[in-house]
């Protein structure tokens, strides 16, 4: 690996020209206010890669939600 980025979360997710296309964002401090998200990179992938990255994240989740980390929300819930 050769670097590392930071990300608070994805803003939006894509399907444009066959390809998936991910939006990232970090929270940028606004002094008296919440913190505003500030798009900052697009991750690109084909949908084959795209279904393997959410497949080994779910199994991820699952893992973590074993361990407590995570807690199940109902569906449509965060």
């Amino acid at each position: 690996m050769s670097s590392q980025k930071f990300i608070d979360g994805f803003s939006q997710v894509h399907f444009i020209g066959g390809m998936v296309r991910i939006d990232t964002f970090v929270l940028e401090p606004t002094p008296g206010q919440e913190p505003t998200p500030k798009v900052t990179d697009q991750i690109v992938m084909t949908p084959i890669a795209f279904t393997n990255a959410l497949e080994a994240m779910q199994q991820l989740a699952d893992k973590l939600v074993e361990a407590g980390v995570l807690q199940k929300t109902p569906a449509g819930g965060r």
